[in-house]
């Protein structure tokens, strides 16, 4: 989960890129959506655009329990 500080970080560099990216038109509509976000609304719109990992998609041992990592297991049971 995001800290306030992030939070705010996050916003900023986002607010930064809208003003360098999205047509002059739509910049202001964009930057009140970032604005009001919450934390949760944040965090979804950075999982969504791919910004941000859910930290149980990092974690090497999930990974490599569903097969996206490559290993050898050497032993296995229903634990």
């Amino acid at each position: 989960m995001l800290n306030e500080k992030q939070v705010e970080e996050i916003k900023t560099q986002l607010i930064d890129q809208i003003a360098q990216i999205f047509p002059e038109g739509k910049r202001e509509d964009a930057k009140r959506k970032i604005i009001s976000m919450n934390t949760e609304e944040l965090e979804d719109f950075l999982k969504q655009n791919k910004m941000m990992q859910n930290s149980e998609q990092q974690n090497p041992f999930r990974l490599i329990a569903d097969g996206k990592i490559p290993s050898n297991k050497i032993d296995e049971n229903k634990e």
